[in-house]
């Protein structure tokens, strides 16, 4: 699988509706500029060896409709920007 941290240049990718970089061994947080892909429909990162909060900018993702974060090392509280996503199922 893939290994390192992920990229924040991944942000710039603002078309991109559907992204995924499941079951592999990122480390590192969750970067803040993922959200920016104001088009993405889906983020699954889950089963990886991600640390960290959870981002309050990816309650920006406004076409969101679902999001994968399971299996990871992820601490703290869920953000409340993520409830003002009506699309989330």
């Amino acid at each position: 699988g893939l290994t390192g941290t992920i990229p924040s240049e991944l942000g710039l990718l603002t078309v991109l509706d559907d992204w995924g970089i499941s079951q592999n061994s990122f480390t590192g947080q969750i970067p803040s500029e993922l959200g920016l892909m104001s088009m993405a429909l889906f983020l699954n990162v889950w089963e990886n060896q991600l640390t960290g909060t959870i981002p309050t900018e990816v309650g920006l993702m406004a076409n969101m409709k679902s999001m994968s974060i399971r299996r990871n090392r992820l601490v703290g509280a869920i953000p409340s920007e993520l409830g003002m996503l009506n699309s989330m199922k």
